[in-house]
């Protein structure tokens, strides 16, 4: 029983941590869009305005904990604009996480950094947890995505640190369940 609780309360939490750091990076993200005002430039304009407008929104991005990199894509998978700047005006069409996200869905995915696109982050990270938050416009139609990436190791480490926890609590209380009904039951069944 012990072994089950255990498994169960693990598989809740991971879940559970892992998607409240996930919502809670992408509505800060959404407020930021909002904030800069940026919902109506990911259709690749270069103006002076525009760029320090999403300049801007990358240095808010950036003030987060764990982030790595920011990237805005446009509708067409392209990159519009990101702090390494070889990536700009390049496509990325396979992108399923990128598809996912220009669908209007919050995409996640943690792993190691093999795509094209993640060129830069290969000798520095061993993971990445890459979040793509849509961006709207006023009607609710999807105009483009920000990526953010960030080094997924405090996240983790909060994960498993629990996931301890639960195992040590979970085989105590089975070990101390054990130990006080044997008696109980070898008495009964005498």
């Amino acid at each position: 029983l012990a072994l089950i609780v255990s498994i169960v309360l693990s598989t809740v939490l991971t879940r559970a941590v892992s998607e409240w750091e996930w919502q809670h990076t992408a509505a800060l993200v959404e407020r930021e869009v909002k904030r800069t005002g940026l919902s109506d430039v990911f259709d690749g304009h270069s103006d002076r305005a525009v760029a320090e407008r999403r300049l801007e929104l990358a240095r808010q991005l950036t003030t987060l904990p764990e982030v790595i990199r920011v990237k805005m894509w446009n509708r067409a998978s392209v990159v519009v604009w990101s702090d390494a700047a070889a990536l700009i005006g390049q496509a990325f069409p396979e992108n399923g996480e990128l598809r996912r996200a220009l669908g209007g869905a919050v995409a996640v995915e943690i792993k190691p950094p093999v795509k094209p696109e993640q060129v830069s982050e290969r000798d520095v990270h061993d993971l990445v947890a890459e979040i793509y938050v849509p961006v709207k416009d006023g009607g609710g139609n999807v105009v483009g995505v920000v990526e953010v990436y960030k080094a997924p190791a405090g996240l983790l480490s909060a994960i498993r640190t629990g996931r301890i926890l639960i195992w040590v609590i979970s085989l105590a209380g089975g070990l101390v369940l054990y130990l006080v009904l044997l008696p109980l039951l070898t008495q009964v069944y005498r």
